[in-house]
């Protein structure tokens, strides 16, 4: 399997610090909040 089929261990946490990066920061409160709502692990970073 390759890595589009099955990412590895630390993909998703990597996705997240980019767009959080990227994001302007208004955007990225708001999907923040929606992860948290969600139960889902925020990066630190």
């Amino acid at each position: 399997m390759g890595a589009l089929e099955q990412p590895d261990e630390s993909a998703y946490a990597n996705m997240q610090r980019m767009t959080k990066e990227y994001l302007p920061k208004e955007k990225w409160g708001k999907l923040e909040s929606l992860f948290k709502e969600n139960g889902l692990p925020i990066s630190r970073i």
